[in-house]
């Protein structure tokens, strides 16, 4: 594991309404820039964990409140559908048998369909992959 020591935080901000991440910008020892830094408690190295606890107490300052923007919720709710979406175009090949291509088209579809949710982009319900 990387090893970092932090020099300076700048611009922290809740990215969601739970609070259970913060976006901030950064400047580490280690590196010449400052870089944009996401910050939570499942950061997988401890110095994102221990940032995020220092960011929640209030050690660097106050982090500004989130702020829906519904361009950016929309950005973000496209970005993962593209994923899901690509992460199946295997079963859509045309060496898959039908019986498998069947059981994805309709997933497929309701991904796609997302954007049409009457509630989208404040709130989305997500189609259940087939098993």
């Amino acid at each position: 594991m990387a090893t970092f020591t932090l020099e300076f935080v700048t611009d922290p901000v809740y990215h969601n309404a739970e609070e259970t991440h913060i976006e901030c910008r950064v400047k580490w020892k280690e590196i010449p820039e400052v870089l944009p830094f996401g910050a939570n408690a499942w950061d997988p190295e401890p110095h994102g964990q221990k940032l995020y606890a220092e960011l929640k107490a209030g050690v660097h300052g106050p982090v500004a409140p989130f702020v829906f923007d519904p361009v950016r919720a929309a950005a973000e709710i496209r970005s993962l559908r593209d994923y899901l979406i690509a992460q199946t175009d295997w079963t859509q090949a045309p060496d898959v048998p039908a019986v498998i291509k069947e059981k994805w088209v309709a997933y497929r579809q309701a991904l796609r369909d997302i954007t049409q949710q009457p509630t989208f982009p404040t709130t989305v319900t997500w189609p259940t992959a087939p098993v």
